[in-house]
């Protein structure tokens, strides 16, 4: 058991992302329970997501996890934490060497972000294939616990980064389901309003969504999708919708809190070729919004259920997943009921159950 009511969470940054809205849900509920939050961040400041007023804040400023090492030594010695949930697991590793060579007992409990074997799988540079990844499997496991938000994502953690069951807990990702309860209500079915939320980036498979849509086109003519997002595919995208003859009905919006789109769309859409946990699916669900994503790992098939909140489409089957979104377009879908099957993922529920796990009143191994 903890001796003190204080945790520190540590994260590459407070920008734009999906992480960075978990890491926010979870501090301000932890916050909202009585505990003591601390935040530490490789770059930047706060950011824009909300934070607890009280919150302890340390930014290293660091553009690059391989340069902080020594910073992060002379943090802990300092600091001296008793125990640390990390979002990223590069910083996970340098925070268990920073552990070894300062000497300071602290319980370190990483938050597991992505399908790593698919990531490095796709991974061009030859320092992350070839030298991250390698220490990844000597040094990862060595955590005192990891959260998996997926069965897939845990599966993968054991059969290839020799994770022992026994340290993997799985925790879904937080929905805050007091601030979309209204929305929920006041949002009709037009059934020609589809939305993506996600970093613009060749992980999210932006190409195979702009082909669905244009010939989605040719069968809705007033369909309209809304792209909310930046990333470095953009101007290629942007190219890629005049050779589709689609920019008119596609909206590049940028990067903005997605909470009100959800709203405003009638289908969120998903085609990832991979996923950790995709947040942007129970967000859309529980607005009361239906999905359609390609079945892609990890964590689609463990929450949509065909005909109540969404449609699953096997990967790279265009035609398949143009048909769905026309389907998802005119389904008869009920929102509450599209909501209730979220609810498990509920913020203060949440919460619960990684404070538990970080003060040890919990163990893990609930595959």
């Amino acid at each position: 058991m903890m001796r003190s009511e204080q945790v520190w969470v540590f994260i590459s940054d407070m920008g734009q992302g999906g992480a960075q809205k978990v890491c926010s849900t979870l501090a301000c509920e932890l916050d909202m329970q009585g505990r003591k939050i601390g935040l530490l961040v490789l770059r930047g400041d706060e950011g824009d997501w909300p934070l607890p007023e009280a919150l302890a804040f340390h930014s290293f400023r660091c553009h690059h996890a391989r340069s902080v090492l020594p910073r992060l030594i002379r943090w802990v010695r300092s600091t001296r934490p008793e125990v640390v949930l990390v979002f990223n697991h590069q910083l996970a590793v340098l925070l268990i060497v920073a552990r070894a060579i300062s000497g300071v007992k602290m319980r370190i409990v990483a938050r597991n972000i992505s399908n790593l074997s698919e990531k490095y799988a796709r991974e061009g540079a030859i320092w992350h294939r070839h030298i991250v990844n390698p220490l990844v499997k000597l040094i990862y496991r060595r955590v005192d616990a990891v959260v998996a938000q997926s069965r897939g994502m845990a599966g993968d953690l054991v059969e290839n980064y020799g994770f022992p069951e026994h340290k993997i807990k799985l925790i879904p990702n937080p929905v805050e389901f007091k601030t979309v309860d209204a929305r929920r209500k006041e949002s009709p079915h037009l059934g020609c309003e589809f939305l993506f939320v996600g970093r613009l980036e060749p992980v999210k498979n932006l190409p195979f969504l702009l082909s669905a849509f244009s010939r989605l086109k040719k069968r809705m003519s007033d369909a309209r999708l809304t792209i909310l997002g930046e990333g470095s595919e953009k101007p290629k995208l942007e190219d890629l919708c005049k050779v589709l003859q689609i920019s008119n009905s596609v909206c590049f919006s940028g990067w903005q809190n997605p909470d009100h789109f959800y709203g405003a769309c009638d289908v969120t859409l998903l085609t990832s070729h991979y996923e950790g946990f995709p947040n942007v699916l129970i967000e859309s669900m529980a607005h009361g919004k239906p999905v359609v994503s390609v079945d892609c790992p990890s964590g689609p098939d463990e929450v949509i259920q065909a005909g109540v909140n969404g449609f699953l489409v096997g990967r790279g089957q265009v035609d398949k997943f143009v048909d769905c979104m026309e389907r998802a377009a005119h389904w008869n879908w009920k929102p509450d009921d599209i909501a209730s099957t979220v609810s498990r993922f509920a913020a203060d529920s949440v919460a619960r159950s990684y404070w538990d796990l970080l003060s040890g009143s919990e163990p893990c191994g609930n595959l």
